[in-house]
């Protein structure tokens, strides 16, 4: 998926009030504007105290990110499954078969913030 789509769907889930999203600012200050991004759908997330019948179950994505360091780091993702639908599904088993493997091994967004060297 490329950035404008995922910052889309980092906007909808901010204005859905979703538990699983990482900040639209700092997403945009940090990730490739060129780059590829993944989703990888997780689980279903079930929510019955929500009163909008699409937010009672939405999915849980684990999301690759590639940043404007050119470093992997991973997130995740709540959204409704009328999000997920349109977006294109990976190009084939190998593919989605190494974006599995690098969700397992790259820092989560919170790991790579708190490894990079602090700034004065």
């Amino acid at each position: 998926m490329d950035s404008v789509a995922l910052l889309e769907l980092e906007r909808v889930a901010a204005s859905l009030n979703l538990n699983q999203r990482l900040d639209v600012d700092w997403l945009a200050a940090n990730i490739d504007a060129e780059g590829g991004h993944y989703l990888w759908p997780a689980l279903w997330n079930v929510h019955p105290h929500r009163t909008d019948p699409q937010l009672v179950r939405h999915l849980r994505c684990q999301l690759l990110l590639r940043l404007a360091t050119d470093e992997q780091v991973s997130s995740l993702l709540d959204m409704r499954l009328a999000d997920f639908d349109p977006l294109p599904s990976l190009r084939s088993r190998a593919v989605g078969e190494q974006v599995a493997r690098l969700l397992n091994s790259v820092p989560s967004v919170a790991q790579w913030q708190q490894d990079r060297p602090r700034r004065p």
